[in-house]
């Protein structure tokens, strides 16, 4: 017989939705981890009411590289919205060494009801309370680096080239740490929870009608955040709005049911045979292995581009084919490992703080003016610049420099056992290399630092309340750290090592926030921010600090001279384009109201 689904009428009423433009607007979150129990990799349940409208913006090997509708940056699992092996589709899917995904046929401006249930080794799909499909699906792979994966909806950014933001909108977005049934997700799905239910991790019933914050109604606080723009994609005003009436209101709607039979294509997985591109691998080579659950196997697979036969039933249990093994240079090792917590030895000469016996730097007497400065609270504020790969010219992760000034304020936060755990002045997210501040082995510093496949890292002495130039220099496999232009010591450093999952590290400003027990935010000012395809000398490094740049220097990948004075964009002065973003709380952080502020005059 051919299986039939429910079209499901939500109800109208007073509640809110979503809405998402397709352009710059989604929603960020804490991280998988921490609002999803210990073991989610394996078990996990996701559902939502979707709205798509417009046209579907990707055709893509993978659904990791269309429009997410809600998943994890960077792409391991989701919902998404695209046209892949030729089916433009809402695919369900999950990444586990190998895209195991299921399409789900569905009809712009309709309100559709979609599940992911990951369970047993099996993801399971339904439309509307049906199951439509399923498939074997292992262990949801994570980074081998350590690195936390986040949770967006509505849209994840990378840059304006690999920008997947989602046309619609998104009502009663439920997650659950337990593998739910057909019969509860049907039951469940046209009315609104009370938030106490088993099970139930964090539940947006888009309760707030109005500002940037989307309220966790389970009570767990896992609170979101409205965004617009990032990642070299402009903010043009408008976050995600809130519209009314949403998919259901607050009592039990009543589904309309209609016997459709469910088209042949709606269940079909459509695996493809393109790998991965080279970019998506950096052998991380250190000496703690990963946990069992987060290590790829010795050979990474993809799925081949046989569709299922156009037969097969909705309940038709769909094994992606597992035999096109990626190239060589995009595998995994067999072990992936991730680093040792394990610092250089405060006392060590070249490897952390530098020794005692050497003088200490001139202290830099900042030259005044009428320029402006950015000022960080230490609480929810940083900027969001681009990816480090498209601000930086090819081999960055080998030739760098990074120069700027800084004025600490208030006490450090953290004490850890690496500057990758530590305040975040200029660096990357995840954190691979960068300038931090904070108590590394019971040393209160500035950290110049890199990871090569180990933290190597220099600690610079500071005085709270005073302005200090602050440069890192890495090339030909020595990492260097200068104060005010004087050069305070040089530590062996390989290459920056980088994901091997493909996601693309993005630069941050003045903080990194990946959930409020993982927040790097500084406290401080930052000024005349410039960064260097080249590894300047310290002649140069002293010869340009106290003084304003044209821009056009050799080398020179971008500068941030703080001339805007007023609003959340912060203008590159090379003229390369690199904007920055000013944002103010992500991640479960809620906003105060305030970015980071524009002070005057500048250092």
């Amino acid at each position: 017989s051919t299986a039939v689904l429910p079209t499901a009428t939500p109800g109208s009423g007073g509640g809110y939705a979503l809405q998402f433009d397709g352009n710059n607007d989604f929603v960020t979150f804490s991280e998988t981890s921490a609002i999803l129990a210990a073991g989610w990799e394996d078990t996990k349940t996701v559902s939502l009411w979707v709205k798509p409208t417009g046209t579907a913006t990707c055709t893509a090997p993978s659904p990791a590289h269309c429009d997410n509708i809600f998943g994890d940056r960077p792409r391991w699992w989701g919902i998404s919205r695209g046209t892949v092996g030729g089916n433009d589709r809402i695919w369900v899917w999950n990444y586990d060494g190998n895209y195991d995904m299921i399409g789900i046929d569905y009809a712009t401006d309709e309100w559709t009801h979609i599940a992911l249930v990951h369970s047993n080794g099996v993801l399971r799909a339904y439309k509307n309370g049906v199951e439509v499909g399923s498939v074997s699906s292992g262990t949801t792979l994570q980074p081998s680096t350590g690195g936390q994966p986040v949770l967006y909806m509505g849209g994840i950014i990378n840059n304006a080239a690999r920008n997947w933001t989602f046309s619609g909108q998104i009502d009663e977005v439920r997650l659950w740490d337990v593998a739910r049934t057909g019969a509860e997700i049907a039951q469940d799905m046209n009315q609104t929870l009370t938030g106490n239910e088993s099970g139930l991790a964090a539940y947006y019933q888009m309760s707030d009608g109005s500002g940037l914050t989307l309220t966790d109604d389970s009570g767990q606080g896992w609170t979101g955040t409205l965004q617009d723009g990032t990642n070299t994609v402009p903010p043009d005003g408008q976050p995600p709005l809130w519209v009314s009436p949403g998919a259901i209101s607050g009592g039990s709607v009543p589904p309309t049911a209609t016997n459709t039979p469910l088209p042949p294509t709606a269940t079909a997985v459509v695996p493809t045979n393109t790998p991965l591109p080279p970019t998506a691998t950096a052998v991380i080579p250190t000496n703690t292995p990963l946990p069992p659950t987060a290590t790829p196997t010795a050979t990474a697979v993809l799925p081949t581009n046989t569709p299922l036969p156009p037969t097969a039933t909705p309940t038709a249990t769909a094994v992606i084919p597992t035999n096109t093994p990626l190239p060589p240079t995009a595998t995994p090792t067999a072990t992936a490992v991730i680093p040792t917590n394990t610092p250089q030895p405060p006392t060590a000469t070249a490897t952390a703080v530098p020794p005692t016996s050497t003088p200490p730097p001139p202290t830099a007497t900042a030259v005044p003016g009428s320029g402006y400065a950015l000022q960080f609270d230490g609480n929810n504020d940083f900027v969001e610049l681009a990816e480090t790969s498209t601000l930086f010219a090819a081999g960055w992760e080998d030739t760098k420099t990074v120069s700027l000034w800084v004025k600490p304020t208030g006490s450090a936060t953290c004490t850890a056992p690496t500057p990758a755990h530590c305040d975040n002045i200029l660096g990357d997210r995840p954190r691979w290399w960068g300038i931090s501040r904070g108590t590394v082995g019971g040393n209160d510093r500035i950290w110049v630092w890199n990871y090569d496949g180990r933290y190597q890292m220099i600690g610079i002495d500071y005085t709270v309340d005073e302005w200090a130039y602050i440069s890192l220099v890495h090339s030909n496999g020595t990492l260097r750290a200068y104060k005010n232009g004087v050069e305070i010591d040089s530590i062996a450093s390989g290459t920056t090592l980088q994901p091997n999952t493909g996601a693309q590290p993005v630069l941050h400003m003045g903080g990194i926030i990946n959930s409020t027990s993982r927040n790097w935010t500084f406290s401080g000012q930052i000024d005349e921010v410039s960064l260097w395809n080249i590894a300047r000398t310290g002649a140069e490094i002293s010869q340009d600090m106290n003084q304003s740049l044209t821009g056009s220097e050799n080398g020179l990948a971008a500068y941030y001279q703080m001339t805007d004075g007023s609003g959340i964009t912060l203008t590159d002065n090379s003229g390369n384009g690199g904007n920055g973003t000013l944002y103010d709380g992500a991640r479960g952080v809620p906003p105060d109201g305030q970015p980071p502020l524009w002070i005057s005059p500048g250092r």
